[in-house]
């Protein structure tokens, strides 16, 4: 799963609800560039959790940015429950 939030309340809030699926692996991005490179390195993720309103980079530029790119979808599901 990939928090991106310019936040870091936001990030504590998420970790501390996510904590309790210990198989879940967590990253966290401060914007949508940072969300970016680290999408390059590692484009598997179940899921993306995306803030709208942040610096450098906003969601909507992040969303409108991999539309464009071609990344690797994930077959199985590390966060069930």
């Amino acid at each position: 799963m990939l928090i991106v939030d310019d936040s870091q309340l936001i990030h504590s809030m998420y970790r501390i609800v996510l904590n309790k699926y210990p198989e879940c692996k967590i990253v966290d991005a401060m914007n949508g560039l940072e969300a970016l490179d680290i999408l390059s390195r590692d484009s598997v993720f179940d899921l993306i959790l995306l803030d709208i309103n942040m610096p450098v980079m906003n969601g909507l530029q992040f969303m409108e940015k991999i539309k464009k790119e071609t990344f690797t979808a994930r077959s199985d599901h590390r966060c069930e429950h």
